[in-house]
């Protein structure tokens, strides 16, 4: 995992004013790296990325388990039953501790 993470000190207390991005995934590991680093490097990156998995395979899973593991920004959901990208999106709001 070759992710560099510019703004990884940043860690605003829950509440204060920033930005959570909710990506709901599901198989689609092979653009997860590419699209967290994006983000990270944007002028104002997000505070918190989560991944929603959405029942993902195992590799899939595998991927976003390692993006969370390498950056202290991104957090995985792990849904067990897929449920689309509505209801990932939904379980991403409900955890979210930032404004989206």
């Amino acid at each position: 995992m070759a992710l560099t993470t510019p703004n990884s000190d940043r860690n605003p207390s829950p509440g204060s004013d920033g930005v959570s991005l909710i990506v709901p995934h599901r198989d689609h590991g092979a653009f997860l790296e590419r699209l967290v680093d994006i983000y990270l490097h944007q002028t104002r990156p997000p505070d918190e990325i989560i991944i929603v998995d959405d029942a993902s395979a195992a590799e899939g899973r595998r991927i976003a388990q390692d993006l969370a593991v390498a950056c202290a920004s991104v957090r995985v959901i792990q849904r067990l039953v897929n449920g689309g990208p509505n209801a990932a999106v939904q379980d991403g709001l409900a955890v979210a501790s930032r404004p989206y």
